[in-house]
């Protein structure tokens, strides 16, 4: 299709719209219809003056129609006069390529034939009911670069809420340990007496604990006789009292680290009949050599395991026991804001029970030091056991008290 500029052409013997001389309504350009140009041709056999010719306007891509005998061409036939074919190069013209119709989005509505021919009324399309459309048209693919920058700057909050508060948070004072380091007064010879005396009363204890034939007798070398005197009855009332002296080798001694300035001692003892026993004693200030005999029988008022069995309510024992921290939190004793658990074992026996005490019972620093001063491990101590009436936790008991004062056994 070309732009004419002031250049008319004669009839040629192609359609009757080739070399129309043409002039666009909506932007006022002078085109000339050529016959590869994209247009729409409607014909009336029986009129043949209401033949139509449709197509995009190059300029300003308004649709454009023109009839066969359209006033308007021959206002323009007339206006302009006709260049004969001897006359010299016709001034410019610009040729415009169109590309096809489909590739077009007309901004006015196209008017069918039936408009054209039996003028009936089109319906067009509002403003408003092609909104969607162009929103649709507009929309942006779909991007992960503000997801994934929003993901990082959360990700990037979160650390610094856990790392800024350590950062800032000051750092405290290193303490420093002081030892003190008391002289023993004494000579190195004194010394030595006075161990060696204590060694001899600790013999002398220890041989008459395993050769006492009668509860009387042994009482004599046994701490807290007042205590164990009706235990000893009853245990004895079972188990006949028979002795089994030491052997001639002398007891290798081991010392037991206790509070309260008191002085246990471990005596491994080898007896007549073959076997080794180990026995904690005590030596007093006034020189008084004192056998546990509890921990010597591993004697219980219930065993350990009928305890943990039977779980009696509101049945308050004394049970020589294995201390050592727990991890079970359960049922009434749920709440670690509450309670401390301690994992509870007796010698010579398989059951195990969960011992709580509250976080604010003073009982309970002395717990945590006699195991702090026995490496963090599991330490021998004598405490109180009661199962609650009105707590069902099983092989939970409650840590009454401690029956030798900060775990001294």
């Amino acid at each position: 299709m070309k732009i004419i500029k002031g250049v008319e052409f004669s009839e040629s013997p192609h359609p009757w719209w080739v070399d129309r001389l043409i002039k666009c309504e909506f932007c006022q350009v002078r085109l000339l219809l050529e016959a590869k140009d994209p247009v729409e041709v409607l014909e009336d056999a029986k009129t043949p003056e209401h033949d139509m010719v449709q197509f995009n306007c190059p300029t300003c891509e308004q649709r454009v129609m023109h009839f066969r005998n359209s006033p308007q061409e021959k206002q323009l036939a007339e206006a302009k006069p006709v260049v004969a074919a001897s006359d010299p190069q016709p001034e410019a013209v610009e040729k415009l390529e169109m590309p096809p119709r489909k590739s077009y989005e007309y901004r006015s509505h196209d008017l069918g034939v039936e408009t054209l021919i039996l003028d009936l009324p089109v319906q067009s399309a509002t403003t408003e009911q092609t909104w969607g459309d162009a929103a649709q048209s507009l929309r942006p693919g779909f991007s992960w670069k503000w997801p994934l920058i929003s993901a990082v700057t959360i990700f990037s909050g979160i650390v610094m809420m856990m790392v800024l508060p350590k950062w800032l948070s000051p750092t405290p004072p290193k303490m420093k340990t002081t030892v003190l380091t008391v002289e023993d007064p004494r000579t190195e010879y004194e010394i030595n007496l006075a161990a060696s005396k204590e060694m001899e009363l600790l013999t002398t204890a220890l041989k008459g604990y395993f050769s006492a034939k009668t509860i009387e007798e042994m009482c004599q070398y046994v701490r807290l006789p007042e205590r164990v005197r009706p235990m000893m009855a009853t245990y004895y009332a079972k188990k006949p009292l028979v002795p089994n002296p030491i052997a001639g080798k002398l007891p290798a001694l081991e010392p037991l680290p206790s509070p309260e300035g008191r002085n246990f001692w471990v005596a491994k003892c080898a007896l007549k009949d073959g076997q080794i026993k180990n026995i904690v004693v005590e030596t007093r200030s006034n020189g008084e050599v004192k056998v546990d005999w509890e921990n010597a029988t591993g004697y219980q008022i219930m065993g350990f395991d009928e305890f943990a069995d039977q779980q009696p309510r509101e049945l308050p024992l004394d049970f020589r026991v294995n201390i050592k921290y727990g991890s079970y939190y359960a049922d009434e004793f749920s709440d670690e804001e509450i309670w401390r658990c301690f994992m509870l074992s007796a010698p010579n026996a398989t059951s195990i029970i969960y011992g709580y005490i509250k976080r604010d019972n003073p009982l309970l620093g002395e717990l945590e030091d006699l195991i702090r001063r026995n490496g963090g491990t599991s330490r021998l101590g004598i405490l109180q056991l009661k199962f609650p009436r009105e707590f069902q936790a099983k092989r939970a008991a409650l840590i009454e008290k401690s029956s030798a004062p900060s775990g001294s056994i």
